[in-house]
């Protein structure tokens, strides 16, 4: 599971093929909304299949 900041704002969480649909999107389809630049950051919450640090079943 990933997290996606634009621009130092939240963008979007999921697995890494949504991490390129939201980059695609906004970069090629959107053509970045007429701005000159856009900063993307994606950090790794944890791995896919694996439960998050700190969760339980209830």
């Amino acid at each position: 599971m990933y997290r996606c900041y634009l621009n130092g704002k939240f963008y979007g969480t999921g697995n890494l093929k949504y991490m390129q649909e939201l980059f695609v999107d906004y970069v090629v389809t959107c053509e970045m909304y007429g701005k000159n630049q856009a900063e993307f950051k994606i950090i790794k919450l944890w791995n896919e299949g694996e439960e998050p640090i700190g969760t339980t079943d209830v």
